[in-house]
């Protein structure tokens, strides 16, 4: 009687296994992003890239400009120094609506990869969530004017959002030189994100009192294979087989039941 309980428990573990499988991939701006470089640089591989809906882009805080949505610029700058005449700091907010609706049960590893146009010295910064009133907010939404550091400031300005920081996710210290790839583990923020909890993520700046900065191609630029691109290894359930597993997990029961009614007749 143990062994045929055994067999049914392990025909369960089965099918519940081939409930779900592993899934990875490349998620990019638009649909002309190439990941070839991409797979190169990383030493991840996947079968393709897929063209997503996402926001980025960089504010500055304490400057006459910073005020401006620049969403639409070829360079992301996460800076700790001025910059061109900008006070910094300066933080990248990201965004990916499209994956919201995507069927990700759990994410095993996210990474946002980059390509360095410039480099003034190892930048450290922190991974935090933002909490955002509007989750469809757009680039040319995020003006924030007024940003800190700390969380009891409120983000805000002539944008149609407004938003605060929330959550740690973790730090990252940047490395990387010009033209170079360089990595950010959004495994936690990513989930957080898809969760809920946050409405983008920021990259915050460490405050160290150095001049450390740098510039990335962002998924505006007119290169398409120095854009950046989001690594996401995940499991997700297959496609029509979430009900032929529960019909055959009850027939599997139906079973056992019998078995145990017969060795006590």
């Amino acid at each position: 009687m143990k062994t045929n309980k055994c067999k049914v428990l392990v025909a369960v573990g089965l099918l519940c296994a081939v409930a779900s499988a592993q899934a990875v991939e490349w998620w990019f701006h638009s649909a002309g992003q190439t990941y070839g470089d991409l797979n190169t640089a990383s030493g991840y591989s996947a079968t393709g890239g897929e063209a997503t809906a996402w926001n980025d882009t960089y504010l500055y805080g304490g400057s006459a400009y910073s005020n401006d949505a620049n969403g639409d610029l070829d360079l992301m700058s996460l800076a700790e120094v001025t910059i061109a005449g900008f006070v910094g700091p300066s933080y990248v907010v990201l965004s990916f609506p499209d994956l919201l609706t995507e069927q990700m049960a759990t994410i095993n590893t996210a990474e946002l990869w980059w390509n360095v146009q410039s480099f003034m010295g190892t930048m450290t910064f922190d991974i935090r969530g933002l909490h955002i009133d509007d989750a469809n907010w757009t680039e040319s939404d995020s003006s924030w004017n007024e940003k800190d550091r700390s969380d009891d400031v409120l983000w805000h300005g002539d944008g149609a959002v407004t938003g605060s920081l929330t959550g740690n996710y973790g730090t990252a210290t940047h490395t990387a030189g010009e033209g170079e790839w360089a990595s950010v583990d959004l495994t936690s923020a990513l989930e957080a994100y898809r969760n809920g909890d946050i409405g983008a993520i920021a990259f915050v700046p460490v405050d160290s009192g150095m001049t450390y900065a740098t510039q990335f191609y962002s998924s505006e630029y007119a290169t398409a294979s120095l854009r950046p691109g989001l690594f996401v290894d995940y499991v997700v359930p297959e496609p029509g087989q979430t009900a032929a597993v529960l019909l055959t997990l009850s027939g599997a029961w139906i079973a056992y039941r019998r078995m145990r009614s017969g060795s006590k007749a």
